[in-house]
């Protein structure tokens, strides 16, 4: 013989069931509809496996497009980074997820300060994105921009 077992149930769902099947509490009545509707769920997740077998398998999401994220602007893949400090030029490119200067990934922030200067990456760094032309980083991602 099955004996009942307190369950951790929703107050909300409790007063549902108990108004759905006109008890004013959990009676005997309101027991034999959760017990009933609990059965039902599960054989209806015992039939699931056969159902879900024919079902077609979801399609895996397209891979996201090689890129650095800085802040709120995107620089993809092949993009080249500028900095111009007492008349020396560096450059660096975005290969992969990363930005790689002199063969290992920096930040803009690195690229933008070295030594004992500490500039504002936005400021000093210049961007080439593939296809355009150069353009200051703050000027990029300016609020107007799309």
């Amino acid at each position: 013989m099955d004996h009942p077992i307190p369950i951790g149930l929703r107050g909300s769902v409790l007063l549902a069931l108990c108004h759905a099947v006109d008890d004013l509490g959990y009676t005997d009545k309101a027991h034999e509809a959760l017990c009933e509707a609990v059965t039902e769920w599960l054989e209806r997740r015992q039939a699931a496996p056969e159902a879900t077998a024919a079902a077609p398998q979801p399609q895996p999401l397209p891979r996201a497009k090689p890129g650095y994220q800085w802040k709120q602007l995107f620089l993809p893949e092949g993009t080249e980074l500028r900095v111009t400090m007492h008349g020396r030029v560096r450059h660096a490119a975005v290969e992969g997820n990363h930005i790689i200067y002199n063969g290992k990934p920096v930040s803009p922030s690195q690229l933008a300060n070295t030594g004992d200067v500490v500039r504002n990456a936005w400021r000093v760094v210049w961007l080439k994105l593939p296809g355009e032309e150069w353009e200051r980083a703050a000027d990029r991602r300016a609020p107007w921009r799309s």
